[in-house]
């Protein structure tokens, strides 16, 4: 089996994310990633069953953060040389063309929502995932998946 992790430090910023589950399933994803998570807002408990259930016990492989808002993460990130990348569906770029040229954190906001326009704004990159006609978003852990990925991908010499 081959282990694919992030060559330069990924965090997974997830801003007033509700569901426990998809909480759990990003959690999964994100030690799939080797990366760290960071909460911020009211964000769901991940002590929750619903969460420890979807992250099949793979919660005690990630290190978590929690803030209580994201203008407070994406502080403390900047200060340790991380880049911000939020998704949209009106981006201009798509995540295939993210410059990851140092530590990454990308930044989800909730699953009604997402990110507001004045925090996207706020941010260093947004990039949007390609859908076919129709489909207007994917699942939070699944977006996360795909860009996620993308940055290891890249990242990776």
């Amino acid at each position: 089996m081959t282990t694919t992790h992030a060559a330069k430090p990924l965090s997974i910023v997830l801003d007033h994310v509700r569901k426990p589950s998809n909480l759990g399933a990003v959690l999964r994803v994100a030690a799939g990633l080797g990366a760290r998570l960071v909460l911020t807002g009211s964000s769901a408990d991940r002590h929750r069953r619903a969460s420890r259930f979807a992250a099949v016990g793979l919660e005690e492989l990630v290190p978590i953060e929690v803030f209580e808002t994201l203008d407070e993460a994406a502080r403390a990130l900047r200060t340790e040389g991380y880049s911000l990348i939020g998704t949209s569906p009106r981006a201009q770029k798509t995540h295939w063309e993210l410059d990851v040229t140092g530590p990454v954190a990308l930044v989800f906001g909730n699953e009604v929502g997402g990110l507001s326009q004045a925090k996207l704004e706020s941010l260093e990159q947004v990039v949007r995932i390609p859908l076919a006609q129709g489909v207007e978003s994917l699942n939070l852990a699944v977006a996360v998946g795909i860009v996620g990925y993308e940055v290891a991908r890249r990242g990776q010499r």
